[in-house]
């Protein structure tokens, strides 16, 4: 009671949360005729007889579903619990309560849950070459963290692997000021050195010699040789055809 009504005395904060669940009762029992909560001590529970879908509970699993997957090197199973978190993530907890202190950890864990799950989904879609949703995905957790170097870095090699040397050039300048902006620091030296690999021409020679179309690009993106992988950074060794 001390979250919900901070500045209350104890005998009015129980008549507020007795108000409060009297409202709740009634807005569950036009949903169900059966009673929804049951008190246990000083808590009080859904009962064990309703089934309820949590949209924090389904991000979370499909979360963990993914990380496990992944790690047992079932990928195409772990892009599927990542992009059923995608979906179930759509915006931050609490969204139109900003201000309530007691939301703050929980709102700021699953954003950080959020954007970690976007940006292991965004690799996976590099490994199998699916640069569209990747560059589309990508500009999402910049925009959630604009100082995430590693987002950027992967959306410069898509966009290079599309054709749009230009955009993959002007995401390293958003890059940077982002950084500058915000820490006074530049770009690290793995993200510097992606974006003099992409102003090289010996570099798109590696990468994709003699070749004009996106379906050549594409694929041999997926087979880049050991040489442009060294110079775009470790990340992007993960570029593989499915």
């Amino acid at each position: 009671m001390d979250v919900f009504w901070p500045r209350a005395d104890p005998d009015a904060a129980r008549n507020c949360l007795h108000v409060a669940l009297s409202g709740v009762r009634q807005a569950l029992r036009r949903a169900c005729p059966e009673p929804v909560l049951q008190r246990v001590h000083d808590t009080y529970l859904l009962t064990d007889t309703i089934s309820a879908w949590v949209d924090v509970e389904e991000f979370e699993r499909h979360c963990r579903d993914g990380r496990a997957a992944e790690q047992s090197g079932a990928l195409d199973e772990a892009m599927r619990c990542y992009e059923a978190a995608a979906q179930v993530y759509d915006g931050d907890f609490l969204a139109d309560d900003p201000y309530a202190d007691w939301a703050a950890p929980t709102r700021d864990a699953l954003r950080l849950t959020a954007v970690e799950t976007q940006s292991r989904l965004v690799e996976l879609y590099v490994r199998y070459a699916a640069f569209g949703p990747a560059i589309q995905l990508g500009r999402c957790v910049v925009d959630a963290d604009p100082c995430n170097e590693t987002a950027h870095r992967q959306l410069m090699f898509c966009y290079a692997a599309v054709g749009q040397l230009h955009l993959a050039l002007s995401q390293y300048r958003r890059c940077a000021d982002a950084l500058w902006q915000a820490f006074g620091m530049r770009p690290s030296a793995e993200t510097s050195r992606l974006y003099e690999a992409l102003r090289d021409p010996a570099y798109h020679e590696v990468l994709w010699p003699n070749s004009t179309s996106f379906a050549s690009r594409q694929a041999q993106v997926a087979c880049s040789s050991s040489a442009s992988r060294a110079a775009v950074g470790d990340w992007s060794s993960i570029a593989m055809a499915r």
